[in-house]
């Protein structure tokens, strides 16, 4: 097993693991343009897993200098292990990457943002080491 820096060649696989966090289909041509822009971007790391020549699972962490952090931040955008290898310590593997990077790159802190709705991610998190501590709020423009 192998955690590494995502390439361009990956974003098909990783369309389709991101689907799967999501549970619906994105617009592949909103995606695909996003994945190619961020991927450049040096405050974006893009990690995969790949074993035996396939991605099981995807992980992003956006670094941003913010006003009311002393240091820089780190943030999870997404963590994906494909449902078969989940309960096998991946997940708190490409964390674990995820900090060990956050950490290399002089950052105060790394926060994520879960839905409500996914459990057994708040409990993923808790074990990883994460706190409770803010409420997200969140307005869609239609």
């Amino acid at each position: 097993m192998l955690i590494r820096y995502a390439a361009q060649k990956d974003m098909q696989e990783i369309y389709e693991l991101l689907c799967e966090l999501e549970v619906k289909k994105m617009p592949y041509d909103d995606f695909q343009y996003t994945y190619k822009k961020n991927i450049e971007d040096e405050n974006i790391h893009y990690l995969v897993v790949e074993e035996q020549n396939q991605l099981i699972g995807f992980g992003s962490i956006h670094i941003q200098n913010l006003l009311h952090h002393s240091k820089r931040a780190a943030e999870i955008q997404e963590l994906i292990v494909m449902d078969k290898y989940r309960g096998h310590g991946i997940g708190a593997m490409l964390a674990n990457k995820m900090m060990e990077i956050s950490k290399e790159e002089d950052c105060e802190l790394i926060e994520v943002c879960c839905n409500r709705k996914r459990m057994d991610a708040h409990l993923f998190y808790e074990k990883c080491g994460f706190k409770k501590s803010h409420y997200k709020f969140t307005k869609f423009f239609e």
